[in-house]
């Protein structure tokens, strides 16, 4: 396990020898001495030439599998941390470097070609994307559930209609007597028509005759 300590921001390391070409294998330990980092969201950083990485600490250590894949070389290590609130950055701390030497190993140029270094970017890109496919599935089920509760209603929003429908058609073909409110049927048609539903009928009708007279 490589060491690392952080007082402020100072950066030591202590490590035993660290070979190249491992896989998923080395391991890195961070102790914060002093209490000016509590509570943010740590950060190692390693650069060696073009090639570079950037690992978020799980309580304060790298463990193996998290990408630690070291090539031989000078691996410039730095620490930072940062704390946001609602989206915004409201603290950063950082620390100056230290050099880690990574000898080469026994696997010589014949050897396994080594995977890519893990980016701590692209871990968070991988876990946007998980969190948007579970959102997009949510979204998927409560559009089924509103559909479903759609079809369940249509029937009586149907009759519901037709009973508006209905009531309008009623009020349309009558009017109000002022002298006592009551409803009086409208005529709608030739003066020969009301003759003859007059000699039928007991109500006595406002007749609207077709040509514009009134009776």
């Amino acid at each position: 396990m490589i060491s690392f300590f952080i007082r402020g921001q100072t950066l030591t390391v202590s490590s035993p020898t660290v070979a190249a070409d491992s896989v998923n294998f080395l391991t890195a330990k961070f102790t914060f001495q002093t209490s000016d980092w509590d509570g943010l969201e740590k950060i190692a950083h390693f650069r060696n030439g073009e090639l570079y990485a950037e690992i978020g600490l799980e309580d304060d250590e790298i463990t193996a599998g998290r990408g630690l894949n070291l090539t031989a070389g000078e691996w410039t290590v730095s620490v930072t941390g940062h704390l946001t609130e609602g989206g915004e950055l409201v603290r950063r701390a950082t620390t100056g470097t230290v050099t880690l030497t990574v000898v080469p190993s026994g696997i010589g140029d014949d050897g396994e070609p080594l995977p890519d270094l893990a980016s701590y970017g692209e871990e968070i890109l991988a876990e946007v994307k998980n969190i948007r496919s579970e959102v997009d599935e949510q979204l998927r089920e409560n559009m089924s559930d509103v559909s479903t509760l759609l079809d369940a209603n249509e029937a009586d929003v149907d009759a519901r209609l037709d009973e508006n429908e209905a009531a309008v058609a009623r009020m349309l073909g009558a009017v109000k007597n002022r002298r006592d409110d009551s409803f009086i049927q409208l005529w709608a048609g030739t003066e020969a028509q009301f003759k003859e539903a007059e000699k039928s009928a007991d109500t006595i009708y406002l007749v609207d005759l077709l040509g514009g007279g009134e009776t």
